[in-house]
């Protein structure tokens, strides 16, 4: 699960939400259908949105994330409690080895731990006075990426747990 926002997330605008199942290849398309989709990116106005709230509140259906108080915080502030996250995986890279990846934001860890980058969220908006809020810029390119960045979540998961079992 990955909540799309611009800005950071206690005073963010929550711009959509990406979901991957394991190591899917990313579909460039919006899709709702979280049961038959391996890559979905479901736009925050988009009415299809609501079909994901009781799986989004499920506390039976497990869900890996990275920074999940991060995307608690956002989907709180649109009245979802977010349930059923099983691991995070800023939180396994810390548990891993505190030290190594300060601030153990999203491109480090996938770098580490999937030998791959992912873009920055910086690719798509620009930077300085031309920057612009993730909700402007195309759907379908920030459909791609935040496929891109569930999908590297999702990948994560199993070695970053072992990484976590063996630091004990």
């Amino acid at each position: 699960v990955v909540p799309v926002f611009d800005s950071v997330a206690l005073d963010g605008q929550l711009v959509g939400v990406a979901l991957a199942q394991d190591d899917a290849p990313v579909e460039r398309q919006n899709d709702a259908n979280v049961a038959g989709a391996l890559v979905a990116y479901v736009p925050v106005d988009d009415a299809r949105l609501m079909a994901l709230l009781p799986w989004l509140q499920d506390d039976k259906a497990e869900k890996t994330l990275h920074n999940a108080k991060e995307a608690w915080v956002l989907l709180r502030q649109k009245g979802v409690t977010l349930r059923g996250v099983t691991c995070d995986t800023m939180l396994a890279s810390f548990l891993a080895d505190p030290t190594r990846l300060i601030p153990h934001g999203i491109e480090a860890v996938v770098k580490d731990v999937l030998h791959r980058t992912v873009a920055p969220a910086k690719d798509l908006t620009g930077g300085g006075q031309a920057q612009k809020l993730l909700k402007d810029v195309d759907a379908t390119a920030v459909a791609a990426w935040a496929g891109d960045v569930a999908r590297a979540i999702a990948a994560m998961r199993a070695p970053l747990l072992e990484r976590v079992r063996d630091a004990d």
